[in-house]
């Protein structure tokens, strides 16, 4: 179940409590059952404390009691706590699968830094809070009916009690509050944080390299945020310390207070005044308690409401509809426009609009400067970025917002900064047969390198070269009806960057897959079937070659306006 897909108004846990109500209401009972025989324990010690009965159904009585309280409490709180394991696991594995549902341009608006602190604390932070709920509850439970069995002994020194205990509680709470405003405060300095360790992490080298840069990062950057970091938590930790302190100083007092009461102005026999001590004195345990697993209640609040505002994806599967048939089939885009996010006053570039067609078993290259559009258009050809306006068709299919997961399930993609998997999947999505890869893995040389055992690779820590070498193995596994290869070539020495025009784009087509090439390599040019330039992210020439024996034998230019 998906916890943050309801409305930002509920709260967590009443969404927690409307979805497991039989389990909570039996675990209340038992909670009761609990308190209620720990209240007996106290008032049958007391008894013995104040009276001269003493005899041996009285203790059997007693044991009974602490029985009892031992066994329905470890019940009672073994269901509480189960249901928090699997709320848990709930919210881990909602949150990896909205992440997964969420649109690429999303996610790359949000920054990978904020979704590694929302996996790292923010989830961590619910976590820790539903696994307090269960104490709480039944320290609650228990603290209401210490009450009720106080005022069943004396409702006179019971308000006294409570009076004293409404002054502690509402200075508590202002406490409290400053405590939540700076653990607010702390999560946001976070943020910042996990932005300077993504940084370290990806700039090692240029890090390692320069001490002029290093030092600026480290001592003008990082450790500032950590200063921040630093002082929003000793400030948090500061007031929810006081307010600990002062609920036990009060409770204290309050007991001093019932006390003094009875042998002044309110006179009462030594066997109330003794369960009052006796009960006060029971209560601090899981007063002490309340107060901390209000402190973690109160940091999962200020992660699930930073969750909320990250506006990802709800968990549910999205629709996968029919795909195209039969494929490959002729991809053409029509009037295609994007345009990315703009920040203020900042520049907006902007693709298209663009109108081209890439046709069906053949392998067309786009090339252009830097800059120029390329790869922002592969990202909308293969569905990672929706357009804002035109149309992308496959044959009488059209891609659209419902159909995005099935349309994205026809490409496979290797982008210049891609991200190498372990595990080769086939076109099933299971682990890729061990024989086919390694037939792969020995034409592409890697048989010294890598080995594979069940469709996992024995590494992925090789060289950039290697790696590219690599990502080609497992998209070549998943068999998928369209490619796109994102400058797959730059990395490579002479003798793969050949094998990869005139053998390996060749096979692919001789396989009826339709390829895309991002390419800067000019003398591999001819190879294409049809050669796209852009610029400024306009599509402005096109060049269609027919090929015969591997020959180019004719070639028509169009020149395509850039408005």
């Amino acid at each position: 179940m998906d916890y943050f897909a309801h409305d930002g108004r509920k709260n967590l846990i009443v969404e927690i409590a409307k979805a497991h109500k039989s389990k909570l209401i039996l675990s209340t009972i038992l909670s009761t059952c609990a308190s209620f025989a720990g209240i007996g324990v106290l008032a049958a010690i007391n008894d013995a404390i104040t009276t001269d009965i003493s005899d041996a159904w009285q203790a059997l009585y007693l044991l009974g009691l602490i029985i009892m309280m031992f066994l329905v409490g470890f019940l009672s709180q073994f269901i509480f706590s189960l249901l928090g394991a699997k709320v848990v696991r709930s919210l881990r594995e909602s949150m990896f699968q909205r992440i997964i549902n969420t649109e690429f341009s999303t996610l790359d608006t949000i920054g990978g830094h904020r979704l590694l602190a929302t996996l790292n604390s923010d989830v961590a932070s619910i976590a820790h809070a539903l696994t307090m709920a269960p104490m709480l509850f039944f320290n609650l439970t228990t603290l209401l009916l210490c009450f009720l069995y106080l005022g069943y002994l004396s409702v006179v020194h019971l308000l006294l009690l409570l009076s004293i205990l409404v002054v502690a509680v509402t200075v508590t709470w202002f406490m409290m509050r400053l405590g939540n405003r700076y653990f607010s405060i702390l999560r946001e300095h976070e943020d910042s944080l996990f932005g300077f360790v993504q940084q370290l992490v990806d700039g090692g080298r240029e890090l390692s390299l320069s001490a002029k840069r290093s030092d600026f990062f480290l001592n003008k950057q990082a450790l500032p945020c950590m200063a921040d970091v630093y002082h929003a938590d000793v400030k948090a930790a500061k007031y929810w310390s006081l307010s600990r302190n002062w609920a036990n100083a009060m409770l204290f007092f309050a007991l001093a207070s019932v006390v003094l009461s009875a042998k002044t102005w309110l006179p009462t026999n030594i066997e109330i005044i003794s369960a009052f001590l006796l009960v006060i004195t029971y209560l601090i345990g899981p007063l002490t308690s309340i107060m901390n697993s209000f402190e973690g209640l109160a940091r999962g609040k200020v992660a699930y409401s930073k969750i909320k505002s990250l506006q990802i994806a709800v968990s549910q599967d999205l629709p996968q509809h029919e795909q195209p048939s039969p494929l490959p089939s002729t991809i053409k885009i029509t009037n295609l426009t994007y345009s990315y996010p703009q920040k203020e006053d900042d520049y907006s570039f902007q693709i298209g609009p663009v109108t081209m067609e890439l046709p069906a078993n053949e392998v067309s290259f786009i090339c252009g400067g830097n800059g120029s559009g390329k790869s922002s258009f592969a990202k909308l050809i293969n569905g990672l970025y929706l357009p804002h306006d035109g149309k992308i068709e496959i044959g009488e299919w059209s891609l659209r917002s419902h159909n995005v997961q099935a349309y994205r399930a026809l490409f496979s993609t290797i982008f210049s900064d891609f991200y190498l998997f372990d595990t080769a999947l086939n076109s099933q999505g299971n682990p890729a047969d061990d024989e086919q890869i390694n037939a792969l893995i020995e034409k592409l040389e890697l048989t010294d390198k890598v080995k594979v055992d069940q469709g996992r690779l024995s590494t992925t820590k090789l060289s950039h070269g290697q790696r590219k070498r690599l990502a080609l193995l497992l998209v070549f596994l998943e068999d998928s009806p369209y490619y796109i290869l994102d400058e797959w070539a730059a990395d490579q020495d002479p003798y793969f960057r050949e094998l990869f025009y005139k053998t390996l784009l060749p096979e692919l087509k001789r396989k009826n897959k339709t390829v895309l090439v991002i390419s800067h390599d000019e003398q591999y040019f001819h190879v294409a079937d049809n050669l796209f330039k852009f610029d400024q992210g306009k599509l402005v020439s096109h060049i269609t070659q027919k090929h015969q024996n591997g020959t180019s034998l004719t070639e028509q230019t169009q020149n395509t306006s850039s408005t």
